[in-house]
């Protein structure tokens, strides 16, 4: 669970703020999720199913719900909903019911309950959550305060609250009520499981023994390129005979299966050329501009204005050696700047605004009079005569105790010592710029200043300045190289062109992208998907794809710079694969069975080593030390019935029958079973290691088991 940032003002709206954020990240992992308004005009029915568990029913009453709270409580902190939040939380919400519907009944079942004195613990007990401690911490001792946080709560169920705080006391009633339990009863049962983990004396003895176990051979391999592939035929009948008998290795998820092309939009040559003279027609006025950031933001910038310095060690952009030989208020550019991972590139203006040397940390302690306990005039008089006294040899540690109001700063140490970046100093919005200016570059260490910033008087004194080094500002005025009009009008054109001679049917779709050469790509969705390949989000298209037939050809579909022409050339119900899909995994293993008849046949009776090697064409061969645990064959690789062979008893000293193996068909003749000398092995460690990792696999397989073994009927496209 994810930790909010410390909380020390206890007004009501803060604390429940701080402990929404808390407990999205304790239910959904840290990801902050939202619906948006994509819900499928279809919906005719509050009850009606959105899917199902093992027969029980989610409806889309209690579905979406859910879906519309964290959208809400994602808005309310400021996070932005995007097609990837959508799917995350349609995901989430969606593995949260699938989970509750499986694993309920074996609560109740296994009698797994949490109590509320549990949860009473777990709240206001020596170790509570930490969203709970840090809303409810007393920043002057340090100590949790669980009557706070008992009456905290128990305020959470009196009427008349405003809309606010009923959100989130109707979040937080849930997150204890539900999730907690939950929680707690999935940590109850996995426990079960992991106790039940037990590694006994003997499998220890076997393994051991078998890991040591080794053998020598001589072998006679016949390799399955000795026969010609196009000489061996596997028919549609075959491959389904097989995929009938193995069927849970070709299980398919319903899916739509789609062919595109694509018409590119992307900036051509003279676009660029446009954007790089537009950028460079405004540098003499970048030059003489006195506001960097007024003239960023008047010109449109897609690079915002960062008011303050970079350690020139830390600054990471294209013709940086350049950029720091400049003189104040010079400019260089236009250079291009290349998002090597967006594709998307931007021409950029520099200018230099100023360099200072700055150390990379700073230590300091200071003395508060706060604004809001000391009117301005005393306060200043005051912090005066602190200084003087200082100065004169008084302790700045008693002083500090005496009079400062900053009680934070008296508890990170004994001598009020604050450690600070200088990256944290400049980008936290507590730091006032004359208190962050005193310490990084107008003081040095051992100085003392008095300075007034907006929470009062301040004595500082500077104790440790560390890692000086060139400090940049840098004002990147920059324009995104972008398609123009006339560029994404022509590749729209293009692909309503081709989408018009080319809507008939799959045949047709595949002539006209020949005659106009161009690529088709294969695409293949499944109903929860939201992203069309590496093209982005595209939840439109899959819906359109599982509600149209083979051969219907979609509109026109736009990513980014990318315009899309799709045609639906298969739709695959859930279940065992058909001859054609399963084909590319079966064909070669059939193949090679077939082939392996072929040589059996061919090496026959014979039990002499040569005579086969010669009629084959091949030689006979050694293979040394082969081991039990790692059943490989030097030059041939993987065998393991191959290399189980050799340690049969009933091989030793005898030719086997061909064996069928992974490369070609062996036959070979045990010479010498022997176990290799290991290091003796503790069995109570040896025990301890293996019943660790059962008890990992129990934990993290267990849920993956249970849902594998479920019904489950997901319907979530007719409605998202």
């Amino acid at each position: 669970m994810s930790i909010i940032q410390s909380i020390r003002d206890k007004a009501a709206a803060i604390i429940f703020g701080a402990i929404a954020v808390s407990l999205i990240a304790f239910l959904l992992q840290d990801a902050f999720y939202g619906r948006g308004s994509g819900s499928s005009n279809r919906i005719t029915s509050l009850k009606e199913k959105i899917g199902s568990v093992n027969g029980e029913s989610v409806t889309y009453e209690e579905f979406s719900k859910k879906l519309n709270f964290y959208e809400s409580l994602q808005q309310k902190n400021g996070q932005q909903l995007n097609e990837n939040s959508r799917q995350q939380i349609n995901d989430a919400v969606w593995d949260e019911f699938v989970t509750a519907k499986i694993m309920d009944p074996i609560y109740e079942d296994l009698g797994i309950t949490v109590t509320q004195k549990e949860i009473n613990d777990q709240l206001f007990g020596a170790t509570p959550p930490q969203f709970m401690q840090q809303a409810f911490t007393d920043p002057n001792t340090g100590q949790y305060n669980a009557a706070q946080a008992k009456d905290f709560i128990k305020n959470l169920k009196k009427p008349k609250r405003n809309e606010n705080e009923a959100f989130y006391a109707e979040y937080l009633d849930n997150t204890i009520n539900v999730q907690m339990v939950s929680s707690d009863k999935q940590r109850k049962y996995s426990a079960l499981l992991m106790g039940a983990a037990y590694y006994p004396k003997w499998l220890a003895d076997k393994e051991n023994a078998d890991n040591s176990a080794a053998a020598n051979f001589s072998y006679v391999a016949v390799p399955y390129s000795s026969i010609a592939d196009s000489t061996i035929k596997i028919s549609d009948e075959e491959i389904n005979a097989y995929v009938q008998n193995h069927k849970d290795q070709f299980k398919q998820d319903k899916s739509a299966e789609l062919a595109y092309v694509i018409f590119d939009g992307a900036p051509t040559a003279a676009d660029s050329l446009k954007i790089f003279n537009d950028v460079a027609a405004l540098k003499p006025k970048f030059v003489a501009d006195t506001s960097a950031q007024a003239f960023l933001s008047l010109n449109n910038s897609v690079q915002p204005y960062y008011d303050g310095f970079v350690a020139k060690s830390k600054i990471q952009v294209p013709n940086k050696d350049s950029i720091f030989a400049l003189s104040k208020n010079a400019v260089y550019g236009p250079y291009l700047d290349a998002d090597s991972r967006s594709g998307v590139g931007n021409y950029v203006l520099a200018k230099l605004i100023d360099i200072k040397p700055m150390p990379d940390s700073v230590i300091c302690r200071h003395i508060l009079l706060s604004a809001q306990k000391t009117p301005d005039s005393i306060g200043k008089t005051r912090i005066d005569s602190i200084a003087e006294a200082i100065n004169k040899g008084a302790s700045f540690v008693k002083l500090m105790k005496q009079y400062s109001d900053d009680e934070a700063s008296k508890t990170q140490d004994s001598l009020g010592k604050m450690r600070f970046s200088a990256d944290e100093i400049q980008n936290a919005q507590s730091f006032d710029q004359d208190f962050a200016k005193f310490i990084l570059y107008d003081g040095t260490a051992g100085q003392r200043k008095v300075v007034k910033t907006k929470f009062g008087w301040h004595l500082i004194e500077i104790l440790e300045q560390k890692n000086f080094e060139p400090f940049y500002k840098v004002a990147y005025y920059a324009q995104r190289i972008e398609p123009s009009n006339e560029t994404s009008s022509k590749a729209n054109a293009d692909a309503s062109a081709f989408a018009a001679e080319a809507g008939k049917d799959v045949k047709t779709f595949e002539e006209s992208a020949k005659k106009k050469n161009l690529t088709i790509l294969p695409l293949s969705l499944k109903e929860s998907d939201y992203n069309i390949g590496n093209l982005g989000s595209g939840r439109k298209l899959v819906k359109w794809a599982f509600d149209h037939d083979k051969g219907d050809l979609s509109d026109i579909e736009t990513f980014g710079d990318k315009y899309m022409v799709a045609i639906v050339t298969d739709k695959k119900g859930e279940g065992t694969q058909d001859a054609k899909t399963a084909r590319p995994l079966v064909e070669g293993l059939l193949r090679n069975l077939k082939k392996a008849e072929q040589i059996t046949k061919q090496i026959g009776n014979s039990n002499d080593l040569n005579a086969i090697a010669a009629a084959n064409k091949t030689t006979v061969q050694k293979a040394d030390s082969i081991s039990f645990q790692s059943p490989s064959i030097p030059n041939a690789g993987f065998e393991p019935r191959v290399c189980g062979a050799a340690f049969a008893k009933q091989n030793l000293n005898k030719t086997t029958a061909p064996i069928a193996g992974n490369v070609g068909v062996f036959v070979i003749k045990a010479e010498q079973v022997f176990a290799k000398a290991n290091p003796a092995i503790d069995y109570k460690v040896q025990r301890q290691q293996m019943e660790a990792g059962l008890k990992s696999n129990f934990a993290y397989n267990s849920m993956n088991t249970l849902k594998k073994a479920a019904t489950i009927k997901d319907k979530r496209i007719k409605f998202y």
